[in-house]
């Protein structure tokens, strides 16, 4: 519960603070597949695929993929060591610019549940090579790090039938910049989702809800985005 409030109030306080500075806004969305592989009772692989598209559904903003191996250090802790290759198109997929990122991260997940609710914390740390864009050429990449911390609330809602429900999830993820090493943190952007999902079949759910995405591009300048959010995920567990 004190996790959730303090969702609540960093949700208030960030839009409170930038609601006076020059704000972009636009509605995307995103269309994600999550895939999960249960190894064995310690150790579970993930694969993340992200479509992002702007002006609603009409260009490709970014496509990710993010692998990664997990092992569960207790019931309740994971650490897990992860990829990530994210391409961008700055003007759009309908331009030629295309700018390339290759992350490495590492991941701590701290889980805990009540009768019905689950509670998912996810620090992340990456280490992000990205390549610089001069007009319509690549002039070089920048090395940077960047925190991380995304807090997740799942519940069943509404039951549809004696083994199915529709589940609501409410997450909320803080980005903050690492301009110099591990120094000089600065706010890099909050995405915020209220998911609803409905399983499938027994390994597979469906999730749709609405996003946000808070992203500052400037000293003084940010970007909104409005989304709507669409997610397939899948659970494959090897261990029978």
């Amino acid at each position: 519960m004190k996790n959730f409030l303090f969702l609540l109030a960093f949700i208030t306080i960030t839009t409170i603070t930038y609601a006076q500075n020059n704000v972009d806004k636009n509605e995307g969305s995103w269309f994600t597949f999550s895939n999960k592989v249960i190894i064995s009772n310690k150790i579970y692989s993930t694969v993340v695929f992200q479509q992002r598209r702007i002006n609603f559904l009409k260009n490709t903003q970014a496509l990710l993929i993010a692998p990664s191996v997990n092992y569960k250090i207790s019931k309740n802790i994971a650490f897990g060591l992860g990829y990530m290759r994210f391409t961008t198109f700055p003007s759009g997929s309908n331009n030629l610019i295309i700018k390339n990122e290759n992350r490495i991260f590492q991941d701590l997940l701290l889980t805990s549940a009540t009768t019905n609710i689950k509670f998912t914390n996810r620090f992340r740390f990456e280490q992000r090579k990205i390549e610089k864009v001069d007009n319509t050429e690549i002039v070089g990449y920048k090395k940077v790090n960047r925190l991380r911390y995304r807090f997740e609330i799942s519940k069943p809602l509404f039951q549809i039938n004696n083994q199915n429900f529709i589940t609501g999830k409410l997450s909320n993820e803080i980005r903050i910049r690492l301009k110099q090493g591990l120094t000089s943190p600065d706010f890099d952007q909050n995405n915020f989702a209220f998911l609803l999902g409905i399983s499938i079949s027994k390994h597979a759910k469906i999730w749709l809800g609405y996003g946000n995405y808070f992203y500052k591009k400037g000293e003084n300048s940010y970007l909104q985005n409005h989304l709507l959010q669409l997610k397939f995920t899948q659970t494959l567990d090897f261990r029978k």
